[in-house]
């Protein structure tokens, strides 16, 4: 491995995207990255943490206003945890279904293909 030296040429026309514009989409960025690993299989995991107390504290929390904004906001979150789950589950546990799928397996010349593993 080695360094090899660039010319950096100048942007003949237009302006960079970055900036603090771009903050809000990298921040959905790490959410994602942060999610996915974590909850992906388990969407009621999460969705639930936040929705069954939001639904559970309507009652507690003086004033009909912050009751009248948890009560549908936590039945909200608590039913998208329940359709990501079943959406998971029909895709994960539906016989004879894989995950993913392998078109083709392409080699360089002179090395054989692995064999398949089933």
């Amino acid at each position: 491995m080695a360094e090899a030296p660039i010319q950096n040429i100048v942007r003949p026309r237009g302006a960079a995207h970055y900036g603090l514009g771009r903050t809000l989409h990298v921040l959905f960025d790490i959410l994602t990255i942060r999610f996915l690993p974590t909850h992906c299989t388990c969407p009621m995991h999460f969705f639930g943490r936040f929705g069954l107390p939001g639904t559970g504290l309507n009652g507690g929390i003086p004033g009909y206003l912050a009751g009248a904004l948890l009560l549908p906001a936590g039945l909200m979150m608590f039913s998208t945890g329940l359709l990501g789950e079943v959406m998971i589950r029909s895709c994960f546990e539906s016989p004879g279904h894989r995950i993913y799928a392998v078109r083709a397996i392409r080699c360089r010349r002179g090395h054989k293909a692995p064999n398949e593993a089933r």
